[in-house]
């Protein structure tokens, strides 16, 4: 996993690999088995703490919980 670093905290913008759970399966499960998947630091929100966007649709509901189509940008 590559992160750049500035004084010891993720800078925003920084691609990263993060664990998110791909379905409602895996998230009940433990997380050392959730997917790695790709994503990008939004900001830091406290200690050793970040909100990271993660970019991989299979992933994404919209807000009504509906899944986007394969052509949603």
């Amino acid at each position: 996993m590559h992160h750049e670093l500035l004084g010891g905290q993720l800078v925003e913008d920084t691609p990263v690999m993060v664990r998110y759970p791909r379905t409602n399966e895996e998230e009940r499960g433990d997380r050392a088995n959730w997917s790695w998947l790709p994503g990008t630091i939004v900001q830091q929100c406290g200690p050793d703490e970040w909100q990271v966007c993660v970019e991989d649709i299979s992933v994404a509901v919209r807000h009504d919980g509906s899944k986007p189509t394969p052509r949603t940008p």
